[in-house]
């Protein structure tokens, strides 16, 4: 905390940390109880979501798609990628970047 007084409101958030920390040290010392800080590797959450949702979307797209992803007729891929592509180009216009983001994904799903 920074400043030159210690107002009323920083003297009790001060007051009840202090009063938790011995509240704790005591606990740890009646059970042997030594601190110590946690190690863990630094994982990227974005790619994490991103796994998530791509899993997600090629489920979707499973159950959607079937017939075509089966069929594997290009020609009929193609259309159905076109239809997303003009779907994708309304929701933008529309300024729903959400769904546009959706069926980007679904598009490049789709191409692979």
């Amino acid at each position: 905390m920074y400043g030159d007084t210690i107002s009323d409101a920083m003297d009790q958030a001060i007051g009840e940390t202090r009063r938790r920390r011995a509240i704790q040290e005591a606990y740890n010392e009646k059970h042997g109880i030594t601190p110590k800080t946690i190690i863990k590797d630094i994982t990227d959450i974005a790619s994490e979501l991103k796994s998530k949702k791509d899993k997600r979307l090629t489920e979707d797209l499973e159950s959607e798609y079937k017939d075509l992803l089966e069929d594997n007729n290009k020609k009929k891929r193609q259309f159905v990628i076109q239809e997303l592509e003009t779907k994708m180009d309304l929701a933008v216009k529309d300024l729903d970047f959400e769904k546009a983001a959706d069926l980007r994904d679904q598009i490049e799903l789709l191409k692979r």
